[in-house]
């Protein structure tokens, strides 16, 4: 009885730490600069630890046919330390200084779909796998 009780209880601890860290990602706000367009995402940590760093890779398909990618994070890698506290909202941006502009306006990006995510938490743990994204991993953009 004990043992199983042992077990019990190490599965709910595991369990409960699967579920300590809970993120949700979803397009949005976007806005049209010297007619290139910004994407963003928003992120909210719904989870009970901070997070560190986040960077969504997305695979932007544009209206003429062309794929860009758009390194979407919440800070500089290796800028000043910026976490996201549980309960708030950040907005994941594509540092321009780091990347090529897509040269089009936000009307002409038809499809995203996440490519690759990197997340951390305060603690130094992986938080990639709790990420909750919509229609696996297609995001849903703005109806154009």
């Amino acid at each position: 009885m004990n043992r199983i009780s042992i077990s019990f209880g190490l599965l709910l601890l595991a369990c409960s730490a699967a579920l300590a860290q809970d993120v949700a990602v979803v397009y949005g706000p976007e806005e049209t600069v010297y007619g290139s367009c910004r994407p963003s995402l928003t992120l909210t940590n719904t989870g009970r630890e901070a997070i560190d760093y986040v960077q969504v890779d997305v695979d932007y398909i544009l209206r003429d046919g062309r794929t860009v990618q758009g390194e979407q994070k919440s800070r500089y890698l290796y800028g000043l330390d910026n976490p996201i506290a549980p309960g708030s909202a950040r907005a994941l941006v594509i540092h321009h200084d780091e990347s090529v502009p897509f040269g089009v306006a936000c009307k002409d990006v038809v499809k995203g779909t996440i490519a690759k995510v990197t997340c951390r938490t305060v603690s130094g743990g992986n938080c990639s796998s709790l990420l909750t994204l919509r229609q696996n991993g297609d995001l849903v953009l703005p109806a154009r």
